[in-house]
């Protein structure tokens, strides 16, 4: 296995994947975002943006599926439910053993396959994994603090791209427990929507904590009968429930975080973006295990 991962394609060229080529640059990568429309292609390069989100110059865009074959690590951004068709036609244009990660959240309708089952189905020759994680493609464009897990059967392949990914304000945990990152990610939004209507009705706070409390029970139930790790399902539930409070209006982030690029690191401003100080401080080996929380 070469731990060389220096080219990055990322497929499917809305928000999260263009957060997604962004961060690839961040960390040092040759990044190229696949888009299947040419026109849209076009647009962003004339633009530099996607909609209203920023593209780095740095990134490729393109609608040549044939660039798929040099990539070194490939990072599906596309919905849960087109993953099976993404795949089925990218998968004679990836080379080898190439892993590929799921960015997406879900389980397919109709056959009920978690999305790594879906890559081993219809891509074998290659290295399924998933990526997850509370975040806002607005906020990981604009460079503010996230945290996301990477989950692979094997542990160093992991831990590697997990180091690959990873960058001051992006971390990357890593983790072996795929199946408790792919139930976590998917059916905290089932809870999230629950919980929303509940709130819609105007029922108490109480009511909302009674549902997630046993909401929580039951994903944890669901998880363990399908060989998820109960440590993985319960922080990928509780960081997910909290709120985030930074702003999801692109220009009111960018302002912001222009304004820590200018040297105002006043109390006030990280305050406002809600920085932990255990996102904030880096480390040397850029790879942390999901399991131990550092």
């Amino acid at each position: 296995m070469t731990d060389n991962f220096s080219r990055i394609a990322i497929v499917g060229a809305g928000a999260w994947g263009t957060a997604l080529a962004n961060v690839a640059v961040r960390a040092g990568r040759t990044a190229t975002l696949y888009a299947r429309d040419p026109n849209a292609v076009e647009m962003m390069m004339r633009t530099g943006r996607n909609k209203l989100l920023p593209i780095d110059p740095k990134v490729e865009v393109t609608a040549d599926i044939t660039l798929i074959s040099k990539a070194d690590i490939i990072l599906l951004a596309v919905p849960a439910q087109s993953l099976r068709e993404a795949i089925g036609n990218l998968s004679p244009f990836v080379r080898a053993r190439v892993p590929v990660i799921v960015c997406a959240k879900g389980i397919e309708r109709g056959t009920g396959k978690f999305v790594t089952e879906i890559i081993a189905e219809c891509a074998p020759h290659t290295r399924p994994g998933v990526l997850s994680g509370p975040s806002f493609a607005a906020d990981v464009v604009c460079g503010l603090p996230t945290a996301v897990t990477l989950a692979m059967p094997n542990k160093r392949l992991a831990a590697l791209l997990a180091k690959t990914l990873s960058s001051k304000m992006f971390r990357v945990y890593y983790s072996t427990d795929v199946r408790g990152v792919e139930i976590g990610g998917a059916l905290k939004n089932v809870l999230a929507i629950a919980a929303g209507i509940t709130e819609g009705r105007g029922y108490s706070a109480s009511a909302v904590a009674a549902l997630t409390t046993r909401g929580l029970a039951e994903l944890i139930r669901f998880g363990e009968a399908y060989g998820a790790q109960r440590k993985t399902l319960i922080p990928e539930f509780n960081i997910t429930r909290q709120h985030l409070r930074v702003s999801s209006n692109v220009q009111d982030i960018c302002e912001r975080r222009s304004a820590l690029h200018s040297g105002a690191r006043s109390a006030s401003i990280y305050q406002s973006l809600n920085v932990p100080k255990s996102l904030s401080s880096g480390r040397k080996d850029g790879a942390y295990d999901a399991s131990h929380g550092s």
